[in-house]
């Protein structure tokens, strides 16, 4: 039986910077594929993460200027199309921008790749932030999409070499006209996104799972909602929430989860006993008594 493409845009993997289990891939997975599955609605973008998108496509618009005799695979939209384009293009022998390949039931897309003199290819994914001085402080989840791009890329029969990110160079000052080949850095991750690859398949398996959910799971809310991203399906896991929440707590940082895992959702409502500041206590005292707060030492 056929099944949906898996497109690893939930694919989260455990690495040993990471010692505890990843539990934002069960969310991600089981609870974002339920919920669009059985609700048929996408999920859409904040505004916020819109903007974010936007900027990205800005870097990989200068990105492309790297590679002026690029082929750009960008407006093809669906499955099989750009796949097929993709394998036109390959015969070409040059760099290809949003080439296209499915294996196992998984489809990816390439930001780039490119020839190298002895018939393979290079992996390269543009990203919208600034390159570390340090590679080992690189974010875990760029090296996972890479993994995940180069399990499909290598199972589709591409010859890959290596994989690299294209971030933006943070020493990089601007005098006229930009200069792309300044504006962006070069990372080589090879060796740590080949160290990633055999555990990609059990993740795909675990996301054919969650596409195999015939109802949306029940996922409790937690700090993996942000992790390690801001998730999609925020609007609709927290709505239970009322407007005056605690995690409306200023500085509240993990005082909104420990009054949360004891029953307690409202401002209003958080008990005397529980350790505050002078600040979130004037905060509770508020919201308790419906008065504005007044700074007695100011007003004297």
């Amino acid at each position: 039986m056929a099944l949906p493409l898996v497109d690893g845009s939930g694919l989260r993997m455990e690495s040993r910077s990471s010692r505890k289990r990843n539990t934002s891939l069960v969310c991600n997975v089981r609870k974002r594929c339920g919920f669009t599955i059985t609700t048929k609605r996408c999920c859409r973008p904040s505004t916020h993460h819109a903007a974010i998108f936007e900027q990205g496509h800005t870097v990989g618009d200068w990105a492309k200027k790297l590679f002026p005799r690029g082929i750009d695979l960008g407006r093809l939209t669906g499955f099989e199309k750009p796949v097929r384009a993709t394998h036109t293009a390959l015969r070409k022998g040059r760099a290809i921008f949003e080439a296209s390949f499915t294996y196992n039931s998984c489809f990816s897309r390439a930001d780039i790749i490119v020839p190298t003199e002895d018939g393979r290819w290079d992996i390269i994914e543009v990203k919208s932030s600034g390159a570390p001085d340090d590679i080992g402080d690189l974010r875990e989840v760029y090296l996972q999409d890479l993994a995940f791009q180069r399990y499909v890329y290598e199972g589709a029969g591409l010859l890959v070499r290596n994989s690299y990110l294209l971030l933006l160079n943070k020493k990089y000052l601007r005098s006229g006209v930009i200069d792309p080949q300044q504006l962006l850095a070069r990372v080589d991750v090879t060796d740590r996104v080949n160290a990633l690859l055999p555990r990609v398949p059990a993740k795909v398996e675990e996301m054919r799972g969650g596409l195999a959910l015939s109802q949306c799971p029940e996922v409790k809310v937690s700090r993996h909602c942000s992790t390690p991203y801001d998730c999609a399906l925020t609007d609709a896991c927290w709505s239970f929430l009322p407007q005056s929440s605690v995690f409306n707590l200023r500085d509240g940082r993990s005082k909104p989860w420990d009054l949360l895992a004891r029953g307690i959702l409202r401002i209003e409502d958080v008990p005397a006993d529980f350790s505050l500041n002078a600040q979130q206590s004037s905060q509770v005292a508020c919201h308790r008594t419906g008065l504005p707060y007044m700074d007695q030492h100011a007003k004297q």
